[in-house]
């Protein structure tokens, strides 16, 4: 069935509304009396499933389901309203996956893509030099007295960020003190790497 809109639209119910949806007999019907059972007070549940090809020939198919799956398929379609809302609210902006890389030719442009897909808050490169000072820090760590021990693995190897007001307050020791004993520390370090 053709809508006004030229959209085509079936509707399928069960045979049976008793199976269920265990292994349900489908029955095609008409909007008129898919409208009257869907209106109706038995009970009965329905889903809308949009198109799957891209030029929506196969069209809008509504479907019986069971009470779980209608209120399953509710919950996302209220949590996808509260994050429209959400990301409008918040200035966001979504953008298609389908549109991305076409020039304005409708031709498929690989460097749009890449320009729209580069973060530069990310630095792999950052990543790696931090995970080799690390590792650079542990081989240093039984060169050190135990008060530049305790620095380190508190301010750098705890897996939490820490300053050294962090460390004062967990010490007691002024703050000037530890950034003292921290630029020390480091120094130090640096002679055992051969800096």
């Amino acid at each position: 069935m053709k809508s006004f809109l030229g959209i085509k639209k079936t509707f399928l119910v069960w045979k049976d509304p008793a199976c269920n949806g265990i292994n349900p007999d489908w029955l095609q019907v008409s909007g008129q009396k898919f409208h009257a059972i869907a209106s109706s007070t038995q009970g009965r549940f329905f889903e809308k499933l949009n198109s799957t090809e891209y030029n929506r020939e196969d069209g809008i198919i509504y479907i019986e389901v069971t009470k779980e799956r209608y209120i399953e398929g509710r919950k996302a379609k209220d949590r996808q309203r509260y994050l429209a809302k959400w990301k409008a609210k918040k200035g966001y902006a979504e953008i298609s996956s389908d549109a991305l890389g076409v020039n304005a030719n409708g031709e498929m442009d690989v460097d749009i893509v890449e320009n729209l897909l580069i973060d530069t808050s990310i630095s792999i490169e950052d990543g790696f030099i931090k995970k080799e000072e690390i590792e650079l820090l542990y081989t240093a760590l039984p060169q050190l007295d135990e008060d530049e021990r305790e620095i380190v693995i508190f301010m750098y190897l705890s897996g939490k960020k820490r300053s050294a007001e962090d460390y004062s307050k967990k010490t007691g020791m002024p703050r000037r003190t530890v950034n003292h004993k921290k630029a020390k520390t480091f120094e130090k370090i640096k002679k055992i790497m051969g800096y």
